[in-house]
């Protein structure tokens, strides 16, 4: 009869390196990726008018100020200059945050640019993804070109895809 084998001592490292790889955040990512495309499809099938456009500074272009509650932006280029109390959904070619989103924003275009400030969190994918200014909350960006810049300030976690990745 052979003694049971003892399996040598793990150490912290591999403790770690262990539970670390049973977290799957694959299914946050789905999510993520089909709210994405849900909100581009939305776009492609409803005109901008009825999305509540609150202003123009060009043929299509949609500029959003100061609003309470959601808000809704789809054109050539959507442009938050304001203060968005609820959350932000943006679609177009250029999507462009210079103002404040007190929620979160899920967004869909060729270019993406934050650089204002998010309270909530951020889910967007397009070509190009830039983040320069404050978000809150977490960020799911996906694209050919992701940055977050060394000024930006993420409050939580960051999933970041794309072919060029840039922290």
């Amino acid at each position: 009869m052979t003694p049971p084998r003892s399996r040598p001592p793990h150490s912290a490292s591999q403790s770690t390196a262990r539970a670390l790889t049973a977290r799957r955040p694959l299914p946050h990512i789905l999510i993520g990726v089909f709210a994405m495309l849900l909100a581009l499809a939305l776009a492609m099938f409803v005109p901008a008018a009825a999305w509540g456009a609150t202003g123009a500074a060009g043929p299509g272009t949609q500029t959003i100020g100061d609003t309470d509650g959601p808000a809704f932006g789809a054109g050539q280029t959507v442009h938050v200059t304001g203060t968005v109390n609820g959350d932000l959904y943006g679609a177009g070619q250029t999507v462009h945050v210079t103002g404040t989103v007190n929620g979160d924003i899920l967004g869909a275009a060729q270019t993406i640019e934050i650089t204002g400030t998010v309270t909530g969190d951020v889910r967007a994918a397009g070509q190009s993804v830039d983040v320069k200014g404050r978000v809150g909350g977490s960020v799911t960006l996906s694209g050919e070109e992701v940055t977050i810049d060394s000024d930006a300030t993420i409050g939580r976690d960051a999933v970041l895809a794309g072919s060029t990745v840039e922290i």
